[in-house]
């Protein structure tokens, strides 16, 4: 069982994902920075491309590993638990995606959506007229708000920043490091 790290659009996750991946790798986990072509707010999208970068993700993971992403990253996360891909935990953070979908039964055993309601970027994704891209990061999931057997959204606690990396700064590091070894049972510090 390993930690996946998958990145956002335009971005190879060097100042995101890859940041709270290597946290967790010096704690001790076994960690993967999963890599796909990259993306731009056009082409990240396309429906098509969701699901070749998910079935890449399914083959490159196992059913068991922990899935860390962000932005985009969680729509192709989700694509694959779609695909029949069983992750243990799943971490959400700011994920670019409508916040009604509905996760997959059994594509993860505890889902976990980190959301902010000051991030402008995924704020500015209510006014696409097309595509998958929507505000579950800034308002969290009404489907897990309905079923929180299967996980829970966690506001981030310090809402004063509306910067769409705010949990990969490196203060921010270790807040999210202890929350994801406590599976999101962790207090998290406020401001």
């Amino acid at each position: 069982m390993k930690w996946i790290g998958v990145n956002g659009i335009n971005s190879s996750g060097e100042r995101t994902v890859d940041r709270l991946l290597y946290a967790m790798e010096r704690r001790g986990h076994s960690v993967y920075d999963f890599s796909y072509p990259r993306r731009n707010f056009i082409t990240g999208r396309i429906r098509k491309l969701q699901f070749d970068d998910a079935w890449k993700l399914c083959r490159e993971s196992h059913n068991g590993d922990n899935v860390l992403a962000h932005s985009r990253g969680g729509l192709v996360v989700f694509r694959a638990m779609q695909c029949g891909r069983k992750f243990r935990d799943v971490w959400l953070f700011s994920p670019a995606m409508p916040e009604r979908f509905r996760f997959p039964l059994g594509g993860a055993d505890r889902i976990i959506v980190v959301y902010n309601p000051l991030d402008r970027a995924i704020w500015l994704t209510r006014f696409l007229l097309w595509g998958d891209f929507g505000t579950m990061g800034s308002e969290g999931s009404s489907w897990l708000a309905a079923n929180p057997d299967v996980g829970k959204n966690i506001p981030h606690p310090r809402y004063g920043n509306n910067s769409h990396g705010v949990y990969f700064l490196p203060d921010e590091l270790p807040m999210w490091a202890d929350a994801m070894e406590s599976r999101g049972e962790t207090e998290l510090g406020g401001c």
